[in-house]
């Protein structure tokens, strides 16, 4: 055993005439280049969607907080209108009163309308258009 060769792994010695290129075309480098693009892509496209998901959330936050004020509003304004003082209110606002009240009327003095005379207005008739001119505008405007 001592003093033989090994066989190469890497098969017979090449050719010395054509040098080998360092860079050669390798299916498994190229799949792989394929689906780090395809990956990046869909990175891109998650990104931009959780940034779009993100405002709609604000958005929604904003018109949230705006319904829990509406609602508020609305409460005390049903509270309010279950009270006696909506009842004078609204009844005062008919022209009704309260038992013993004298109602008291008091029109609305308005100053008479000035009517001013119309005016003269003149209508100056427009220029008239020579013919080959009404002719020209008929068929090309």
């Amino acid at each position: 055993m001592k003093g033989q060769t090994r066989p190469s792994r890497l098969g017979p010695p090449k050719a010395a005439g054509k040098p080998r290129s360092p860079w050669r075309f390798r299916p498994a480098y190229l799949f792989l280049a394929a689906m780090m693009g395809l990956f990046a892509y869909a990175y891109l496209q998650k990104t931009q969607e959780i940034g779009r998901l993100a405002t709609e959330q604000a958005a929604l936050a904003a018109q949230n907080q705006q319904l829990i004020q509406d609602n508020q509003r609305t409460r005390q304004e049903n509270r309010y209108y279950t009270t006696k003082q909506y009842e004078v209110a609204a009844a005062r606002s008919f022209g009704y009163t309260l038992p013993g009240e004298t109602p008291v009327q008091i029109g609305a003095v308005r100053p008479p309308a000035v009517v001013s005379a119309p005016r003269h207005v003149t209508f100056l008739a427009a220029p008239v258009k020579p013919v080959w001119q009404q002719w020209w505008d008929a068929f090309f405007d």
